[in-house]
Order: C-alpha cells, then structure tokens, then sequence
C-alpha cells in the first residue's frame, strides 16, 4: 500500500510541476492586454472652476477653466485609470497682496492609477501636475512652471454605448514663500472642479470629432518616429496601433486607411 501511494504520490506531484512549469510559461509569454482609452473634454453649460484656498488668512482665489481637452487610459493588465493627456486652461487668479497670476495653462506630468472599481466607473490617481502663468510672481519668488503633486477622484458614467459624462476634481496640498513672513510660508489648498463629456476612442479619431482628418494627421505627424524608436509624450499612446512602443509605417497605415474628412470643424 505504501508504494502505491507514494507512486500516486510522486505521479501527483509531477502533475502538478508539469502545470506550473505550463502556467508560469503562460504567464511570461502572453501578450499584454491591450488598452481601452476615452477622449474628455469641458461642457459649455459647466465649465468647471479651480479655486486657492489660503486657509490660514482666509483669502480664496478661484478662477474658471475656460478649456480642457483629456485621455486617459484603462490599462488592460491592472484595471486602473490614469491620465496620458491633460490640457487645461484656467483664467487669473488673485493672490494674496492682491497679485495677479494671469492666465493659468496646466497639465499632467506623471499619472498612476490608484484603484477603479468597472461597476460604478469611480476612479483615483495619484499625479503630478505642472501649472504655467503668465503673470509675475517674483514677489512670492516662483517661476513658471510651478510643479503641484495632487490626486484626482471622479465618476467615468455612461450615458449611451458610446461615451457619458467624466465628473471629476484634483486636489491637492501646497505652499507658498511669504514675502512679509518668510519663516512661515502660505499654506494653501487646491481643487479643481470638472463636469467634462466623454467619448470612446475610436483608433485615429484623436479628437473624437467623428472623422479622421488633417488634424488627425497633423497629430500623428507629432508623434511619428519610424521603427524601433520610442516615444516620450504618453499621449502618442493613442497612435501605437499595435503596441509595440513605437510609431512607425505599420501604424500610419491605419490612419491611412481610416481617413474620412479634411480639416474637421
């Protein structure tokens, strides 16, 4: 009986050496899961606002985003959202002392998934931002662009088969040199408030117009780069048709072939 079971024993175990020897195999050979990306963008009816809040002195700053154009991405192996695009335009804010900030352009530099729950669309990332002004903040001894760290929640709902409404708002923690005081910088806090539709990208289509046109092109242009050379801006991404970490021949192909219009509205 004992040899017996110690045959069953060692033929089990081979069994079973066998499967995770197949299966570690599996996972070091199969290919990655390929991405799902949506296009965002700001709605006239709410364009969304990003406010300062001196909390310490009570002073609040707010000023309205007059333009936002988003990607993000779902990434096929985590399951996690992230941004690898982030273009927005803010109107002035008036800082303490009564200084102007001029107009604000911001975007994203580092973007990494936190959690994403595919049931409720709700979302967090952790991400680095970069705010550009026009105005002179000498006073406060910082220059364009000032780097922010913030973590950005929101609701990606769908509305119909084809996009819906992405609810969203960063926020973040900061400090500012005091020139009165300058043992003791201004503590701020930052939100930005968004309401901003979206679509499905569909591949070429990197405006989400409905048509692959010269500006499709214009943008494939940026980033084409030929074989076997990587891109540095994340938002060419979107012009990686087959996942390879370049933008080549193969690629233009299928913006080729996809071409629908001219110059879109």
């Amino acid at each position: 009986m004992r040899i017996q079971s110690t045959g069953a024993a060692t033929t089990a175990f081979t069994a079973l050496t066998a499967f995770a020897a197949i299966t570690a195999f599996a996972s070091t050979t199969a290919p990655a899961a390929e991405p799902d990306f949506i296009i965002a963008w700001d709605t006239a009816e709410n364009p969304g606002s990003f406010t300062l809040d001196f909390v310490d002195i009570g002073v609040k700053a707010v000023g309205d985003i007059t333009r936002t154009r988003q990607a993000l991405k779902i990434d096929g192996d985590t399951g996690l959202v992230s941004f690898i695009y982030y273009d927005q335009d803010v109107s002035e804010l008036i800082l303490p002392g009564g200084i102007s900030t001029g107009a604000l352009h911001i975007e994203i530099l580092e973007s990494a998934g936190v959690s994403f729950d595919p049931k409720t669309g709700e979302f967090v990332t952790d991400d680095l931002y970069a705010v550009h002004f026009e105005g002179d903040l000498e006073a406060f001894g910082i220059e364009s662009p000032f780097i922010m760290p913030g973590s950005s929640s929101g609701i990606i709902e769908y509305t119909d088969e084809d996009g819906g409404q992405l609810l969203m708002a960063w926020e973040g923690e900061g400090f500012l040199p005091n020139p009165k005081d300058p043992e003791n910088p201004l503590r701020f806090t930052y939100t930005c408030e968004m309401n901003n539709d979206f679509a499905d990208y569909q591949a070429a289509d990197f405006f989400a117009d409905d048509d692959v046109d010269l500006g499709d092109f214009a943008f494939f242009q940026e980033c084409f780069g030929g074989a076997d050379t990587s891109y540095e801006d994340p938002h060419c991404e979107l012009a990686d048709f087959d996942f390879d970490g370049d933008i080549d021949l193969v690629d233009y192909e299928v913006v080729s072939d996809l071409q629908s219009g001219p110059v879109g509205d």
